[in-house]
């Protein structure tokens, strides 16, 4: 039991230490090809890493999830975690426009600045990299440390926020806008990932599902 809780705990390291690494220390692959394809060789990189890192788990929670005649309900928790987001936003807008600054929803955000880039690279980070990648490293990872929900669940969506401070810089007066928007995202999706048998493939399933929404949205719109 303690080797099997040791091997967790490396794993989590080594999984951290590589996003870290890969995200900003990695030098360009394929020198004469413009920024966006380096960049996708990037995240593909770190997907592939993240998924030998935890192979064993990410093929048995597949073989499930195939087995499984519920796999529509990944969508229904997808649109019911969109809408309750939705509805938060809405409230929080509604009654605090102006003292915390939180009129934009943080993944409508990120999608908008990836756009900027390209709809290609905006689609592959937000639908398909957030949905593999993020999900194994901030839900599978601390899920194999910690058996206990709770704990769980505080501490996987406080890593999540925080890292989000790291990538978009902290401004102490702004603290509530990714402490709603992203703590509160991280802890739905971890009680469904509870929920459905802790399936790492289920909850990619409906990550890659509640982002693809708003990105269709945003490009329709």
């Amino acid at each position: 039991m303690k080797n099997s809780k040791d091997k967790s705990i490396v794993k989590l390291l080594l999984i951290f230490i590589a996003y870290y690494l890969i995200s900003f220390h990695m030098p360009n692959l394929l020198h004469g090809y413009s920024k966006i394809v380096n960049m996708i060789v990037k995240d593909i990189v770190m997907i592939i890493v993240a998924i030998i890192i935890y192979y064993k788990d990410v093929l048995r929670d597949y073989r499930s999830f195939r087995r499984s005649r519920k796999k529509w309900l990944i969508i229904v928790w997808a649109i019911g975690i969109f809408v309750a987001l939705y509805f938060i936003t809405g409230l929080i807008n509604k009654y605090y426009p102006n003292i915390y600054n939180l009129g934009a929803d943080s993944n409508n955000s990120s999608i908008e600045s990836y756009m900027k880039i390209s709809k290609v690279y905006a689609f592959f980070k937000t639908v398909i990299f957030s949905g593999i990648v993020e999900t194994i490293l901030f839900n599978l990872s601390f899920r194999k440390v910690f058996n206990n929900n709770f704990i769980f669940v505080i501490v996987s969506s406080l890593a999540y926020t925080y890292f989000n401070y790291l990538f978009s810089g902290f401004n102490f007066a702004y603290i509530l806008n990714p402490l709603l928007l992203r703590f509160i995202p991280c802890l739905l999706f971890n009680i469904a990932y509870i929920k459905n048998n802790n399936n790492i493939v289920s909850l990619m399933g409906m990550i890659m599902i509640r982002n693809l929404i708003p990105f269709i949205v945003i490009v329709l719109g």
